[in-house]
């Protein structure tokens, strides 16, 4: 792909020319990934999945990925060469690709891809982060990526529902992009949170059942007192503009269909 093909997609999509290549790199770093058989073991889930796969409109930064079956761990670390001759094929304009390992324990693996070059639109960080959690519902799509439209593994709808709602009762902050995509599959996409799916992915997250009535509480104060400010600040930057500048007014509405669907956890 050329950098000139890029420009034109930022002005057609009415979106920063930095934003669209983040999308293409991590477009074809599935390919590369898919091109290898990793969707054989791991499962591709989070913000970039809902986008990619499930129409979501925001706008998402990083790569997420659990295992395909409980106990089966992955080594994504003997891929980075691999997807460093990918990407450099790919793009021939970036001058450096390097893909660094930033963690890699018993719980989980992060690399962090970084490209160099003088212009600063090609200047991409990107977190690659594979836990060694196990993903329940999944199956392969074909990621729109002409004319490669890779196979990729990625989590059911249902599941990342669960998934965010569990991030935000567990993190000790709230993420706008957290309320966003939980609103967005409940409303958008009609879809209908699995209570024993969650409890399910409580337990994965090692969250005990007796623990988790006060987390939720603690999460739907917060969002309460916070959400609709933090929801605010992170779409400025993650929601194109023009949906940014029609949505706002309903940001407040969001934040309590969000606190809604979290407290029926509790029921």
């Amino acid at each position: 792909m050329l950098w000139e093909e890029i420009i034109n997609k930022s002005k057609e999509r009415g979106e920063e020319v930095h934003q669209v290549f983040r999308e293409e790199i991590q477009k074809a770093v599935l390919a590369s990934l898919s091109h290898k058989g990793v969707f054989n073991h791991i499962v591709f889930q989070g913000g970039t999945a809902l986008r990619l796969f499930y129409g979501n409109l925001r706008l998402s930064e990083d790569l997420d990925f659990v295992l395909r079956e409980e106990g089966k761990k992955f080594d994504l670390t003997k891929d980075t060469q691999k997807i460093k001759n990918f990407l450099k094929k790919s793009f021939p304009f970036i001058d450096e690709v390097r893909v660094d390992v930033q963690k890699n324990d018993s719980e989980m693996q992060r690399l962090i891809l970084v490209t160099s070059s003088v212009i600063a639109e090609q200047r991409i960080r990107i977190h690659l982060e594979l836990a060694y959690i196990p993903s329940h519902f999944n199956k392969p799509r074909i990621l729109e990526y002409p004319s490669l439209n890779p196979v990729i593994r990625v989590e059911e709808a249902e599941e990342i529902l669960a998934d965010k709602i569990v991030a935000i009762v567990n993190r000790p902050y709230i993420k706008g992009r957290d309320i966003w995509d939980v609103y967005f599959l409940v409303e958008e996409k009609n879809i209908v949170p699995i209570h024993n799916l969650i409890m399910q992915k409580a337990a994965d997250y090692s969250i005990e059942p007796a623990n988790l009535t006060e987390k939720i509480d603690k999460a739907c104060e917060k969002l309460r007192k916070k959400g609709l400010t933090i929801l605010t600040n992170e779409m400025l930057r993650f929601l194109p503009k023009t949906a940014f500048d029609q949505y706002k007014e309903h940001f407040d509405a969001i934040v309590n269909r969000v606190i809604d669907e979290i407290g029926k956890v509790n029921l």
